[in-house]
């Protein structure tokens, strides 16, 4: 995963370098090229979302320095984009993303725990199901498992559903078939309360599916 991050980080920089030489071309052509770089600046900010999460200086930094395609923005976007890739290669951001990461998850359950206080069990089972399926995307990312696939109907890639994560998960024995069965069951669970079939669980089963999240995050994550 490390390898495949540096090799990312060397076409993002390669992007860059070549949008700065369109930028003083004699072809230079407003919409064409202004179209590349907001390609560029959106896909470095869902990479650095990925890897480093938003509340990563490294993300933020860019979110608010590189918003036009000018000398300066570019020439910005390569100094950050060559920091982290120094960062990540002598191993500095290694668990950081995993940090931040449960400091988010953290606060999103203990939202649940309190609407879960007040007797407000859908919306709480909403919440602890996106806690869910975002441990299973940082569970497959720290792994090195795809969290998307190509598309060929739309043209793109797309995020994985939780439920195939949660195959290729077990598939690659990140954990056992129990677990599988269990995530299967929540997700499940997530999905009711996602589509307005509020009476086919109880506060007790989402208080469970709190406690579930809770001791999967801390085993697996």
């Amino acid at each position: 995963m490390k390898e495949k991050i540096l090799k990312k980080l060397d076409t993002l920089i390669g992007e860059a370098n070549t949008l700065f030489r369109r930028l003083n071309a004699d072809d230079f052509e407003d919409a064409v090229d202004g179209a590349k770089f907001s390609g560029f600046q959106t896909g470095v900010l869902s990479f650095f979302k990925v890897i480093l999460g938003e509340e990563n200086l490294y993300y933020k930094r860019f979110y608010n320095g590189v918003k036009y395609y000018t000398d300066y923005n570019l020439n910005l976007a390569l100094e950050l984009l060559s920091k982290v890739k120094t960062d990540i290669d002598e191993g500095w951001l290694d668990d950081l993303k995993g940090l931040v990461s449960a400091e988010l998850f953290s606060d999103f359950l203990d939202m649940a725990e309190h609407l879960l206080e007040g007797g407000y069990k859908d919306p709480a089972a909403v919440i602890i199901g996106s806690v869910l399926e975002e441990n299973l995307r940082q569970l497959s990312l720290k792994n090195g498992l795809p969290i998307e696939q190509n598309d060929h109907k739309i043209g793109r890639m797309k995020p994985l559903r939780a439920e195939a994560l949660n195959t290729e998960l077990a598939k690659h024995h990140i954990y056992n078939l129990l677990n599988q069965k269990s995530v299967t069951a929540w997700l499940d669970l997530r999905n009711k309360a996602a589509h307005g079939l509020y009476d086919e669980y109880d506060l007790t089963f989402v208080k469970n599916f709190l406690q579930f999240v809770r001791d999967f995050a801390a085993k697996f994550i």
